[in-house]
């Protein structure tokens, strides 16, 4: 590997549209579910990188998702 992080995967819409909050959810779980699937064939070096993207991938699909849920209001805390 390069050294450099491979860079979030965007979730594709679903046909017709963009994507519902369970649909969101439920592809972004399965490319997780596929991504993770293939750390077998890496060597355990390159999992930490896979793992970082992972990370960002989800925390910006969660507040996306929370963005959503709170009407694109700014959260405050």
């Amino acid at each position: 590997m390069s050294g450099e992080a491979p860079r979030p995967r965007p979730v594709p819409a679903p046909p017709g549209g963009a994507p519902g909050e369970a649909a969101l959810a439920e592809q972004t779980a399965e490319s997780v579910r596929r991504r993770l699937d293939g750390l077998d064939g890496l060597p355990t070096a390159e999992h930490v990188a896979v793992f970082d993207a992972l990370q960002r991938e989800l925390s910006a699909v969660l507040g996306r998702l929370d963005q959503d849920q709170d009407g694109g209001r700014e959260r405050r805390e």
